[in-house]
């Protein structure tokens, strides 16, 4: 996996903090997952799970949950050429350079037919631990991420165990239309859409094509949410801001408003930034209904950038929750 553009980092990377431990997980060198009878699929994906007593699914966001703490997230990242070498070193560099702090534990190792990466440290959030399950072939990556609380010993293994049974069945075409809560219009604007990550649906610039190593991507995303408070939105919407930086984006300041979209609250943040030394425009809404969805509007551009960020701008008004 070459180093991904920023809206693909932002949807899935695995945010780091410092910390140690010397937990062994014992992956054994080689591992096979089957499809069961107690497999569930992940909706809009071919990925299934066999999820812990207690995990339910949480649709828009595509994992088993038992809590807001506990959970395991799983992305597919389909015509995306897994690289575990790629990975590997990008994980280094982010150690080196302080990003990313050293792991409890890290093991490559035989899954089924691909090769894969378990990686397991601390969390972002105190008191939280992450897991990262990596793998896939020429055709797909997919990336399995388990939270759960610090020094859980049961919950630990409950997702360790949870996350060896992803199972991809090849043979089944995906729907990811599935997840889409919500609707966007980009007739008039050169923007068009080029394809989605798991429950993230991605829209480019002149229709450049999908491509995580395009790290200054002129590009739209949006992401589907469950339903939140006015007040959980605006909280989540400012999170947005520190996730930024810590992935190396430079934010001097920005400006945000609240206002009613398409009749559903909105909070609004803008910025101008930098990102590896080229400047940029960020704009991003997160909406959500009362009842059954939201969402989140990312935009981004670093070329001709009062042209574009006014189309980013013109395509967010059309957006609508179903």
């Amino acid at each position: 996996m070459k180093s991904a553009s920023l809206l693909l980092l932002i949807s899935l990377c695995v945010y780091i903090c410092n910390g140690q431990s010397n937990e062994d997980l014992k992956i054994p060198e080689k591992a096979t997952s089957f499809r069961t009878a107690n497999s569930q699929q992940l909706p809009g994906t071919r990925i299934f799970l066999t999820p812990p007593n207690g995990f339910n699914l949480v649709q828009q966001l595509i994992r088993f949950q038992k809590n807001d703490s506990t959970f395991i997230q799983v992305f597919e990242i389909p015509g995306s050429a897994f690289d575990l070498q790629g990975l590997t070193t990008k994980i280094e560099e982010d150690q080196q350079s302080g990003r990313l702090a050293k792991e409890y534990y890290k093991k490559t190792f035989q899954f089924g037919p691909y090769q894969a990466l378990f990686f397991y440290g601390p969390d972002t959030h105190p008191g939280r631990e992450q897991m990262l399950l990596s793998f896939g072939d020429k055709s797909f990556a997919i990336m399995v991420i388990g939270e759960l609380p610090a020094a859980d010993k049961i919950a630990r293994e409950e997702v360790v165990k949870a996350m060896l049974t992803t199972f991809v069945d090849t043979s089944i075409i995906s729907d990811p239309t599935q997840l889409a809560t919500c609707s966007l219009d980009v007739e008039g604007t050169e923007f068009k859409y080029v394809g989605n990550i798991s429950q993230t649906y991605f829209y480019n610039y002149r229709a450049k094509p999908l491509d995580n190593s395009d790290e200054f991507a002129n590009q739209i995303s949006v992401s589907t949410l469950p339903a939140q408070s006015k007040s959980a939105l605006k909280e989540f919407g400012k999170s947005m801001i520190e996730r930024y930086k810590m992935n190396g984006m430079k934010i001097p300041e920005y400006k945000d408003r609240e206002f009613i979209l398409n009749g559903n609250y909105a909070y609004e943040i803008t910025f101008d930034g930098s990102f590896n030394d080229r400047v940029n425009s960020v704009y991003q809404i997160v909406t959500s209904n009362e009842s059954s969805s939201a969402a989140l509007f990312l935009g981004s551009t670093y070329d001709d950038r009062e042209n574009i960020l006014s189309q980013i701008k013109q395509v967010a008004e059309s957006l609508r929750l179903k």
